[in-house]
């Protein structure tokens, strides 16, 4: 006879966006299933992602009978999800809704005053508020919750942040199907001490780091490499080398292990360029490290400093160089539409992004999310283009509209640098990376490279245009 679970772990769609075409292994459930299997809760995961129908969800429920749902939201598309969250009730009206994630560590008690289907919401970190509501401990003694009762909205006390992440055990994904996913991913640390004006890290998950041991680290590496899975670990920390030391302990225990050329490693959630040097990128390459992705922002120190980078561009460049000489898959990131920040400003930052031999560039407009400085800025100078906070349902990084306007650059001039700067990088990083495939080719097979090169390109190109049709016909670029 099975036993109903605990909790049913949902994550929610993101119809026609850019999360269909990449559907990610949602690691916050992960961590969260880990700690309830730890303690022995019968739970389940259901990925809307991987199945979007509702009427599907709504059966796995009917034969589940789960006494909570714990739904991890974005806030990219939370009106959408609001809605579906009430039908949800409406089948369901007894079994409590939970509510986790990015969103709820945003908006808070608005959850529950703008969604009468939730009934609790769980910001910032929530391994032990889930064991403590599957163990149904009153909710006015589990602290750091804010809940419904009798049409009141109740804050228990906060609840202090995890400074021990090796407390609880990694994540190893047993209740997801693996091969539906193309990246397994890894977080070794929370928070960041920067003060980015856009980055609203220190609303989510707080600015305070705190990170795993580097055995522990190791372990949880090796946990994989010695499963021969072809997937590539995507290490997600917002900030993986804040403190250099712990990386180069995390390298040479994996060297210690004979990890080496057993590890497939991406850093493609980015990392700061001050916080690298020969030596370290020298050892994270040895390790298996083949991806590296540096959030640039901009080509202009200037513009740096309105974004409160703490950064230079000399800094920048000089790391973007080395990560290039290693050999690294490496990646840019910039923005566009900062406060003073010109045309020639963003034509800058569009010939760096194409200066050095890097395989993949992306130019996004920022999203000024609540709690940020940047927000704080577009609010009290009345610059939303869009009603706020409802702008935030489609506001995304891969859609061509900005969200608010300055005096230095007009909305249209910003959409057509944005559609350039994109474009014309994809087709450089295709060439770049023809380039590179058809070197690393004629090395292997011993071939000579004028041989290989026009195969791969051509190859490449067709490839790549076939998955800009299909972005196209999905409406992901606007």
């Amino acid at each position: 006879m099975s036993i109903a679970p605990c909790v049913l772990l949902v994550k929610l769609p993101y119809k026609n966006s850019y999360y269909d075409f990449y559907v990610n292994l949602p690691a916050a459930l992960g961590i969260l299933s880990e700690v309830l299997l730890s303690h022995d809760i019968a739970h389940d995961i259901y990925d809307m992602q991987l199945n979007e129908s509702a009427e599907d969800f709504y059966q796995r429920v009917e034969s589940l009978q789960p006494k909570i749902i714990g739904f991890s939201m974005l806030t990219f598309r939370y009106l959408d999800n609001y809605k579906f969250l009430n039908e949800v009730k409406a089948r369901f009206p007894k079994i409590p809704i939970v509510v986790g994630g990015p969103h709820a560590s945003t908006f808070r008690e608005e959850i529950l005053k703008e969604c009468s289907a939730v009934d609790i919401v769980v910001p910032l970190e929530g391994e032990d508020i889930l064991v403590e509501l599957c163990q149904h401990k009153p909710l006015k003694e589990i602290d750091g919750i804010i809940y419904r009762e009798h049409n009141e909205i109740i804050h228990t006390a906060p609840r202090d942040f995890i400074q021990n992440l090796d407390q609880y055990p990694f994540p190893k994904f047993s209740k997801f199907d693996l091969t539906k996913y193309s990246a397994i991913p890894v977080i070794t640390s929370r928070g960041c001490p920067y003060s980015c004006i856009y980055c609203p890290i220190a609303t989510t998950i707080g600015k305070k780091w705190r990170a795993k041991s580097s055995a522990f680290v190791v372990d949880e590496l090796a946990y994989w490499a010695d499963r021969d899975i072809p997937h590539e670990i995507q290490i997600e920390d917002d900030n993986f080398t804040l403190d250099m030391n712990r990386v180069r302990q995390i390298c040479e225990g994996i060297k210690k292990r004979g990890l080496l050329k057993k590890l497939n490693l991406g850093l493609g959630n980015g990392i700061r360029a001050d916080r690298v040097n020969l030596e370290l990128l020298t050892l994270m390459r040895e390790i298996g490290v083949n991806v590296l992705a540096f959030g640039v922002e901009s080509g202009v120190d200037q513009t740096l400093k309105t974004l409160k980078k703490g950064e230079d561009l000399a800094t920048i460049e000089k790391a973007i160089q080395l990560a290039c000489g290693l050999d690294f898959d490496v990646q840019l990131f910039f923005v566009i539409g900062a406060p003073s920040e010109t045309e020639d400003d963003v034509r800058t930052s569009i010939a760096l992004s194409q200066k050095y031999p890097v395989v993949d560039i992306a130019f996004y407009h920022l999203i000024p999310f609540p709690g940020t400085e940047l927000y704080e800025w577009v609010k009290a100078n009345n610059r939303f283009r869009f009603k706020n906070p409802d702008y935030l349902n489609n506001a995304s990084h891969w859609v061509n509209e900005p969200l608010f306007t300055t005096d230095e650059l007009g909305i249209e001039k910003r959409k057509e640098l944005y559609h350039l700067a994109n474009t014309s990088g994809r087709k450089y990083t295709n060439k770049i990376m023809s380039q590179k495939m058809a070197k690393r080719l004629s090395q292997k097979y011993h071939l000579p490279y004028s041989f290989v090169y026009p195969s791969v390109a051509f190859a490449r190109q067709s490839t790549v245009k076939k998955i800009l049709k299909k972005m196209v016909r999905a409406k992901r670029y606007n």
